[in-house]
C-alpha cells in the first residue's frame, strides 16, 4: 500500500501534517475486525450527570497521535507500505509497520483495545452498557469514585483523588501531560462539537453547541435563476446533494442539544428521501434559521444533597437496544 502526507489546517489556524496509509487498497480490510466503539450521546450525558452529582471537577483532553500509541502487542498483522517520494527513499524501499497508522480500517479498534487494557490494569471497570465508559469503584462498598468516557482520542472524566492519580498516569502514558487536562471550571471547553461549562461554586454544568452551529449549520443557497421558481419545482442533483449534507448536520444537532427544532428538521428530512423540491430547500433553510437564531443550553444540576439522592426510571421495549 502507498503512504501519503495529509495536510490540514485546524480551526485555530495551526497547520498539521499526518503520514497516512491508503487503507482502501488493503486486501485484508474485509476479513479483519475493524468495528470500534465510540462514546454515545446517552453515555456522554450520563458522564456529565454523575460528575455533577458527585460534585467533581469536569475535565477533558485529547490524545495526540492516538493511533500511533496503540500497543503493538495487540496487533497481529503484517502490513507493508511504500513511503511517499518526498521522504527521499529509493523507489524499491518498503516499510513494515510496527503499529496501525491512520488510514488502516483497524487502527481505531487497535487504539480502543489499548485504552481498554490500560484502564483494566489500573483498576477501572468497563460499563456493561457502553464499552467506552469506565468507572472506578470502591472495592468494598461499590461506591463510585470516578468515571471516564472515551470517544476515540477524546476523553471526558471526573473523580476523587484516587481517580485523579489514575488519570494523571494516563496523561503521562499517552502524552496528554504536555498540554494537560482541560478543566471546565469557570470556562468553556470543547468536546465533540459541544461547549461545556462548569460553575465553580455549584458544580452545575451547561452544554450548548452555539459555536458548532455557527460554523457548520448552513442554509442551501440556490442559484439566482432558480430563486423565483415555484415550490413544486424538482431539485437538481447538486441541490439534492447539498440538501442531504445540510440535513445530516441538522439531524445530529437536534439529537444532541436542540430539540426545539426537531419538528422542522424531521419534516424536511422526510421530504429529502422522495423527490425533494425547491419548497423542501426553503423549508430546510427555515429550520437552519431557527437553529442559528436561538441559543439553547442543557443544564445539569445536582439532585438532592448526596451523590445517591436520585433514582433512574427506564422505559423500554422488548430489546435493550430500544431502551
Amino acid at each position: 500500500m502507498h503512504m501519503l502526507w495529509v495536510f490540514t489546517i485546524k480551526p485555530d489556524g495551526r497547520m498539521k501534517a499526518r503520514l497516512c496509509v491508503q487503507g482502501s487498497a488493503d486486501k485484508e480490510k474485509k476479513d479483519i475486525l475493524s468495528a470500534s466503539p465510540t462514546l454515545t450521546r446517552e453515555s456522554f450525558r450520563t458522564c456529565i450527570f454523575l460528575i455533577v452529582q458527585n460534585q467533581w471537577e469536569l475535565l477533558t483532553g485529547d490524545v495526540p497521535q492516538a493511533f500511533l500509541k496503540a500497543d503493538e502487542e495487540f496487533w497481529q498483522r503484517e502490513v507493508y507500505v511504500m513511503p511517499p517520494a518526498m521522504m527521499g527513499y529509493d523507489r524499491d524501499v518498503i516499510f513494515r509497520l510496527l503499529k496501525p497508522v491512520y488510514g488502516l480500517v483497524d487502527a481505531p479498534l487497535q487504539w480502543w483495545v489499548t485504552v481498554q487494557d490500560w484502564m483494566n490494569r489500573h483498576g477501572l471497570r468497563r460499563s456493561v452498557f457502553d464499552p467506552t465508559v469506565f468507572t472506578l469503584n470502591n472495592p468494598e462498598t461499590g461506591q463510585l469514585k470516578g468515571i471516564v468516557g472515551v470517544a476515540v482520542d477524546d476523553t471526558i472524566w471526573g473523580g476523587d483523588k484516587d481517580m485523579q492519580k489514575i488519570m494523571h498516569d494516563f496523561a503521562v502514558k499517552f502524552n496528554i501531560i504536555e498540554k494537560g487536562w482541560d478543566s471546565a471550571f469557570g470556562k468553556n471547553v470543547k468536546f465533540l462539537g459541544h461547549d461545556v461549562f462548569q460553575c465553580t461554586k455549584t458544580h452545575e454544568v451547561e452544554v450548548d453547541q452555539d459555536h458548532y452551529i455557527k460554523e457548520n449549520v448552513k442554509p442551501v443557497d440556490l442559484e439566482p435563476k432558480r430563486l423565483k421558481l415555484p415550490d413544486d419545482t424538482l431539485c437538481t442533483k447538486p441541490e439534492i446533494k447539498l440538501l442531504q449534507g445540510s440535513n445530516g448536520t441538522n439531524i445530529w444537532v437536534i439529537a444532541q442539544t436542540r430539540p426545539d427544532a426537531a419538528v422542522q428538521v424531521s419534516m424536511t428530512a422526510g421530504e429529502i428521501g422522495s423527490n425533494p423540491t425547491l419548497g423542501t430547500v426553503r423549508r430546510l433553510n427555515k429550520a437552519v434559521a431557527c437553529l442559528r437564531s436561538r441559543t439553547m443550553k442543557i443544564r445539569y444540576k445536582r439532585l438532592g444533597k448526596t451523590p445517591s439522592d436520585f433514582e433512574i426510571l427506564i422505559f423500554h421495549e422488548i430489546g435493550r437496544a430500544h431502551v
